[in-house]
């Protein structure tokens, strides 16, 4: 998990409380979690870094435009989620596609960074 929030006490506390359906807690099902404010070019990349990866063998999902335009300039590959989350068919694209460096996936016609 990498989290660009105001209040990353608050989303670490979500993720001890929310639970799946069947259960788990969701803090145990992430092997790594990255929350603070700043960019999230700077979690994958402090990520990445921690864990020995590349950022191209990374799959990032954002519902955030600037966010995927951001982390794919590091070379992850990327699935654009708008605010449908990620579906299994999001999901799906982002495996049957991997690896596409720097690539966005499901990227909307005529969208851009700003």
């Amino acid at each position: 998990v990498a989290s660009t929030c105001d209040e990353p006490s608050w989303a670490r506390e979500c993720l001890n409380k929310f639970k799946t359906s069947n259960k788990t807690i969701l803090k145990d099902i992430f092997h790594y979690t990255e929350i603070h404010k700043g960019s999230k070019d700077g979690h994958i990349r402090s990520i990445c870094s921690r864990i020995g990866a590349d950022p191209r063998e990374t799959l990032f999902f954002d519902n955030q435009m600037n966010n995927c335009e951001c982390v794919s300039r590091i070379g992850c590959t990327v699935v654009y989620t708008s605010e449908e989350g990620i579906t299994r068919r999001l999901f799906n694209i982002g495996l049957n596609n991997f690896p596409s460096p720097s690539t966005i996936l499901n990227k909307p016609k005529g969208a851009y960074f700003w």
